[in-house]
C-alpha cells in the first residue's frame, strides 16, 4: 500500500486528500479519500433555530413549543419529516402545508443551497471516509466507511458483525490525519451485544485512552421493534447531540422483526416497517452526512442440491444500503467479507481475523 498526503486550502476550507493504492488479490484500487473541514469547526454545526424563523415559517408560539417538544428544534431537522407524519405527530394540518414549503425556501435562501450539482462539482466536494481500522477492509469498501451512505454487515454468529461495529465506534473518533472524524458514535444495541470491555481493549490499540472514548460513544438498547421505530424517530434527536455524531450503528437491524412479525400473514407488514426504518435512517445519513452501519442476519437458501447463504430482509434490504457485505467465518478466528452491492465498487472478497485488540489483517 502507498499513501501520500496533501492539503489544499479553498474557499476558507481545509481539504485533506489521501491517495492510497490497495492491491487486493492481483487488482489495484486506487482511493482518493478527500476530508473536508471548515477552518471554524463551529460552522459546521449551525443549525437554523426554528425559534429565531418562526415569523418566516408561518407558526405561532404554541407549535414551536411543540416542535420542540418532539426534538424539532431547527428548521434542517423540520425537513426530516414528512407533512404526514408532522400531522401523526399532532402537528396541526391546518398550518403543516405552508410549514415545510416555507421551511425548504429558508433553507434554500439561508444557506445558499443548490438543488442541482453538475458531476464536476460532486467530484470536487468529494467522498468523506473513515478507516476500518483493517487495510484489508479499507481496500474492499474504497478507502474506508462513507458518510452520508448506508453500509450493511451481514453474517452468521460469530462472523465478525459486531466486532467491527465496535471498532468502528472507536475508528471514528480518531483525528482525519489518521484516518477518522474526530467525531461521535450512537450505538443502537438491539441484542445487548454492546461491550464497553471491548470497546476499551480496541481503544488502546489505536492510542486512544479509556477516558477519552467512553464518553464519546452514545448507547441505547431497545427490547423491541416499537422502541427502535420510536427512538429513531423522534427520541434521538432529543437525547443525542446529533451534530457531534459521525456515525451511527443499529446492530442489529433486523432481530427484532424476525422474532416479533412472523409469519406470512405478517410478512408485509414487516417488509413496510423495515423499509420505512431505513428510509430514517438514510435521512440522517442525508442530513447530518454521518454514516449509518448496521448488521442482519442471513437466510439458508436452498436450490436444488445447492444450499448457501443470504442476508435476510428480502428485496427491501437488497434495496437499502450502499454497501453491502456479506461476512463468512473461516479458519482460526478469521472471517471473509465479500463486497456483493456497490454503485461504485467491484465485487471482491478479502480476509480479516478477529483478535483481543478488534479487527485486523491476516498478514
Amino acid at each position: 500500500m502507498h499513501l501520500h498526503n496533501r492539503v489544499i486550502y479553498k474557499n476558507n476550507r481545509i481539504r485533506q486528500q489521501y491517495n492510497t493504492v490497495y492491491t487486493i488479490g492481483y487488482q489495484k484500487i486506487k482511493i482518493i479519500r478527500i476530508s473536508i473541514c471548515l477552518v471554524n469547526k463551529e460552522k459546521l454545526r449551525e443549525r437554523l433555530s426554528i425559534r429565531e424563523y418562526f415569523h418566516e415559517l408561518g407558526i405561532g408560539s404554541v407549535t414551536v413549543k411543540k416542535l420542540e417538544a418532539l426534538g424539532i428544534r431547527s428548521v434542517e431537522e423540520l425537513l426530516m419529516f414528512t407533512k404526514e407524519e408532522l400531522v401523526d405527530l399532532g402537528i396541526s394540518e391546518r398550518v403543516v402545508g405552508k410549514l415545510v414549503i416555507n421551511a425548504r425556501q429558508i433553507i434554500r435562501k439561508k444557506k445558499n443551497r443548490k438543488i442541482v450539482y453538475t458531476a464536476g462539482e460532486l467530484e470536487q466536494r468529494g467522498r468523506r471516509l473513515f478507516t476500518t481500522g483493517c487495510k484489508s477492509l479499507d481496500g474492499l469498501l474504497g478507502g474506508g466507511i462513507e458518510t452520508g451512505a448506508l453500509t450493511e454487515f451481514a453474517g452468521e454468529f460469530g462472523s465478525g458483525k459486531t466486532q467491527i461495529c465496535h471498532q468502528l465506534a472507536v475508528t471514528v473518533q480518531l483525528p482525519p490525519e489518521k484516518g477518522g472524524l474526530d467525531a461521535k458514535a450512537l450505538y443502537i444495541d438491539t441484542e445487548k451485544a454492546f461491550s464497553w470491555e471491548r470497546v476499551y481493549s480496541i481503544a488502546s490499540r489505536f492510542n486512544l485512552s479509556k477516558d477519552y472514548v467512553k464518553n464519546r460513544i452514545y448507547v441505547v438498547q431497545v427490547a423491541n421493534v416499537e422502541e427502535l421505530e420510536y427512538f429513531v424517530k423522534v427520541d434521538l434527536r432529543r437525547e443525542v447531540p446529533v451534530e457531534e455524531l459521525g456515525l451511527m450503528i443499529v446492530d442489529s437491524l433486523i432481530s427484532h422483526f424476525r422474532a416479533e412479525l412472523i409469519g406470512l400473514d405478517k410478512l408485509a407488514q414487516r417488509q413496510q416497517r423495515i423499509n420505512y426504518l431505513c428510509n430514517w435512517l438514510f435521512r440522517y445519513a442525508f442530513i447530518y452526512n454521518l454514516a449509518v452501519v448496521y448488521t442482519n442476519q442471513v437466510t439458508q437458501v436452498v436450490n436444488g442440491y445447492v444450499r448457501y447463504k443470504k442476508p435476510a430482509g428480502g428485496t427491501v434490504l437488497e434495496h437499502a444500503a450502499t454497501y453491502r457485505i456479506l461476512l463468512r467465518k473461516a479458519k482460526e478466528n478469521t472471517s471473509i467479507a465479500t463486497l456483493i452491492d456497490s454503485p461504485r465498487l467491484p465485487k471482491l472478497s478479502v480476509e480479516f481475523k478477529i483478535t483481543e485488540n478488534g479487527i485486523e489483517d491476516v498478514s
